[in-house]
């Protein structure tokens, strides 16, 4: 749920929403729990390598092709 929260809030472009992502980064950043920062170790933890930030999220598939963020879920 955390990874597909993270996928959903990066995509979104509604401007109330750049304010929460900016709100979890400044979270991230002064070392507080955030939902970027949880999703991605989750990512690890499934052996996924979640790309969050500019753009659209990614992550490598087993061959290594980057899967967009809107199919991420649909890769287990």
């Amino acid at each position: 749920m955390k990874i597909k929260a993270a996928v959903n809030l990066y995509q979104n472009t509604d401007p109330t929403m750049e304010l929460v992502k900016r709100f979890e980064e400044a979270s991230a950043q002064s070392g507080h729990h955030s939902l970027p920062k949880d999703a991605i170790k989750h990512a690890k933890e499934l052996h996924l390598d979640l790309k969050l930030g500019e753009g659209e999220p990614t992550s490598p598939t087993v061959d290594g092709k980057e899967t967009e963020g809107r199919k991420i879920g649909t890769l287990q």
